[in-house]
């Protein structure tokens, strides 16, 4: 049996034809702190390649993306090579890298909001980038703007020209962002995590464009991702990246049936899926009666709000009905603007509801007094989707905890700390991290927080909002587990939000379906997960992207063929 191939070699499978869009050579980024952020990465994007560079947060990813299109931080030093389109970029004059990005090579942001700019209109930012490097009257710019629209597939260029940002939706705005990117025909587009932040299938959308833009201006793609979905659904190839070094590389099929190291198995092993369809029964159960055993009741609840500057008014929510039993999970789901988060919001007393009614262990929250609300309100605690804005920089770990403690004045100071002892050991977190700050933390580890802190109080009801959207998805398995155990432990009921339906199946006991404000489906959570009887439900999970690239590709050929037919 023949020796694994050196992973930290340059691409030995690909054959070299031509001069490559991008190629890195034993690239090393340094800091002021011992461990190198990038430790000898070498790979190579042919033109009308994808390759996804795979790896979790500080594997040096998004750094070898930086240097490929001279962005690294000015405390960065950086040797070896980068190439792109055969011209050196590493260490390259500021004069010298601006006659590359944009022409050569160009990068597709993972934030469309904080890319474009919300002051002026997707015409004048089109204009800009072609003008940086053309001599392009305003009219031939104007029209090459539309032409770009048009080529990411926008609806009605002529008049979206003329748009600003906040007048196009997310998946919208992600198209300018590719639209801009492509402006000066670059030979390299560096993908910074592009579908992050949009809804599952608006990232389809996204993902079919890059496909079809690859074939039709043959530009290589560097595909910067921690989804394995998105990588099994259209990368060719795979470069596995940890702690800065190349752990792993090849073929895209080779390295989803026989990852050989470690790593890439635990990686993939830790991604949720969800099960084969039909494995439940379709029954449709939307706004059913439940027994008054509920610790949550809902009761056909219209959350609306008022237009501003002449418009209309907006219905967040519309008659919603829903119930939470005592140590049951349900699951929301929905995409953005489906009203998922206002739901939990309302549930938990922030937001009043125009009409309808909110019962809380049998009792209204709008018919109770101010003291009875205070009591019933310490019942329920939240979990937000990103602790580094839910935790105070200023506080410990310890401080953090207790806080909820403090507010409703439970215990003396000794039995606080002796509570948070006990929290941070429920949460599988060292006594001694009582003393550190939020910074002092990963992510998975202030999440761990923010759930001891949740629960300091012992609520009946946890809401937690894409708890887990902002973790790497080893990270994200192992507090999936740590939520799943003290639920089970504890018994306290929870509404889980989320926008990924497997994180949701790993959990949820029912899941609801929310679209436009409507709850469109609900019922236990295989079965709508498996056999779901609304048509929104069925597309939502269509657009779920399988880690498996023959599941996955083959799951795309049948769409593409049911849509032709």
């Amino acid at each position: 049996m023949s020796a694994p191939a050196d992973p930290t070699a340059a691409d030995p499978d690909v054959e070299a034809s031509g001069v490559p869009a991008l190629e890195v050579t034993d690239l090393r980024v340094t800091f002021d702190y011992p461990r190198p952020a990038v430790a000898g990465i070498s790979l190579r994007v042919d033109r009308g390649q994808i390759l996804a560079l795979v790896g979790e947060s500080g594997s040096g990813k998004t750094m070898t993306a930086r240097a490929a299109i001279g962005l690294l931080p000015e405390t960065a030093a950086a040797s070896g090579s980068v190439k792109v389109d055969g011209v050196e970029v590493l260490n390259r004059s500021e004069k010298e890298l601006n006659a590359v990005r944009g022409t050569r090579v160009a990068m597709i942001f993972q934030e469309p909001q904080t890319a474009l700019n919300p002051v002026q209109t997707v015409g004048w930012q089109l204009r800009q980038a072609l003008r940086t490097h053309k001599r392009l009257s305003r009219r031939a710019a104007q029209e090459r703007a539309i032409e770009l629209l048009r080529l990411v597939e926008i609806p009605d260029p002529q008049t979206r020209v003329g748009y600003y940002p906040h007048q196009l939706s997310g998946g919208q705005k992600q198209r300018v962002v590719i639209a801009l990117a492509l402006a000066n025909d670059p030979v390299l587009l560096l993908a910074d995590e592009p579908t992050t932040a949009l809804d599952v299938s608006v990232q389809r959308e996204i993902l079919d464009l890059l496909l079809r833009l690859r074939e039709r201006t043959d530009a290589g793609i560097l595909l910067i991702t921690h989804n394995l979905g998105v990588v099994a659904d259209i990368a060719d190839r795979v470069v596995v990246v940890q702690l800065g070094e190349v752990i792993e590389r090849g073929d895209v099929f080779d390295i989803f049936a026989n990852p050989t190291q470690p790593y890439t198995r635990q990686l993939l092993a830790a991604v949720p899926t969800l099960p084969s369809p039909g494995a439940g029964t379709a029954v449709a159960t939307v706004n059913e009666p439940e027994p008054d055993t509920a610790v949550v009741r809902v009761d056909d609840i219209t959350v609306r709000y008022p237009g501003r500057f002449g418009n209309a008014p907006h219905t967040a929510l519309s008659k919603v009905a829903l119930t939470v039993h005592p140590g049951e999970v349900v699951g929301v789901v929905g995409e953005s603007g489906s009203g998922k988060t206002t739901l939990g919001r309302t549930i938990g007393g922030l937001i009043t509801p125009t009409s309808g009614r909110i019962l809380l262990d049998g009792k209204d929250l709008a018919a109770v007094s101010r003291k009875e609300l205070r009591a019933l309100r310490r019942s329920i605690a939240f979990v937000p989707q990103d602790p580094t804005a839910s935790l105070d920089p200023r506080f410990t770990v310890a401080e953090s905890v207790r806080e909820p403690l403090e507010i409703h004045r439970i215990g003396t100071r000794d039995e606080q700390n002796s509570r948070v002892a006990d929290l941070l050991d429920a949460v599988q977190l060292p006594r001694s991290f009582a003393a550190r700050l939020p910074h002092e933390l990963s992510g998975g580890q202030r999440q761990r927080v923010a759930l001891a802190r949740a629960l300091a109080v012992d609520p009946k009801l946890l809401i937690a909002d894409e708890p887990t959207s902002a973790l790497d998805v080893s990270v994200q398995a192992r507090v999936l587990e740590l939520f799943a155990r003290l639920q089970r432990d504890l018994g306290f009921a929870a509404l889980f939000i989320s926008h990924d339906l497997a994180v949701v199946e790993r959990v949820a006991d029912r899941v609801a379906v929310l679209r436009d404000g409507l709850l469109v489906e609900t019922g236990d959570a295989r079965t709508v997960l498996t056999a779901p009887a609304d048509e929104y439900t069925r597309a939502l999970l269509a657009a779920v992207p399988y880690p498996d690239p023959v599941r996955q590709r083959a799951g795309r050929v049948a769409v593409v063929g049911a849509s032709a037919g």
